[in-house]
């Protein structure tokens, strides 16, 4: 097994769409590929070493992730784009451009500016695109979903993501209740604890 560094993106053709046990062309009509009953996505690597992995989500009706999957292959390919696509690249001025981390944390960060966070107690520049990521595992937390489900999602292959929650939740009670100076304590304690 080949040590990764870097997770690589998702790309068209490590996607796959279900139905009835039968595999559908990615190249099918939108109307088809949202009939699908699941999706695959293979990971061709990640940072946490593993590859060749697949992830298998079974639909759970729209709005769901295999819809949007469908729509989000079937957008690429009906653009242009080719099964070496990545599934994040943008269709702009008719041509796809791949979108830089740099600009997804200048986005985050305008969006929280937006937002005025910094009056609930939350930095913007602290903000950047890994908080995606741990703010994902949240909501889906919050929403009720199950711990093997959020680990799919975030494609974690062990309960790291709960230090995410853990210390969000704990931050997120400290700021409702006015407390940032008890939240400041709180969480130089978590990370002394946590080896963070």
């Amino acid at each position: 097994m080949v040590r990764a560094t870097r997770t690589i993106q998702f790309r068209v053709c490590d996607v796959g769409f279900w139905k009835d046990n039968t595999i559908l062309s990615r190249k099918s009509t939108l109307r088809l590929l949202l009939s699908a009953d699941s999706a695959t996505m293979k990971i061709t690597n990640q940072k946490n070493g593993r590859t060749g992995q697949t992830l298998h989500q079974e639909s759970t009706g729209p709005p769901g992730a295999v819809e949007a999957l469908a729509h989000r292959v079937y957008h690429i390919l009906s653009n242009g784009g080719s099964d070496r696509q990545l599934l994040c690249d943008v269709f702009q001025d008719n041509a796809w451009i791949l979108v830089q981390s740099s600009e997804i944390v200048i986005t985050v960060r305008n969006a929280a500016k937006e937002l005025k966070l910094h009056d609930r107690g939350i930095n913007p520049d602290m903000i950047g695109a890994h908080s995606l990521r741990a703010g994902g595992a949240m909501a889906l937390k919050i929403m009720g979903y199950t711990d093997s489900t959020i680990r799919k999602f975030g494609r974690w292959t062990s309960d790291t993501w709960m230090m995410y929650i853990h210390r969000d939740l704990l931050e997120l009670m400290c700021l409702s209740l006015g407390l940032k100076v008890l939240f400041g304590i709180v969480k130089k304690s978590f990370q002394i604890s946590n080896g963070v």
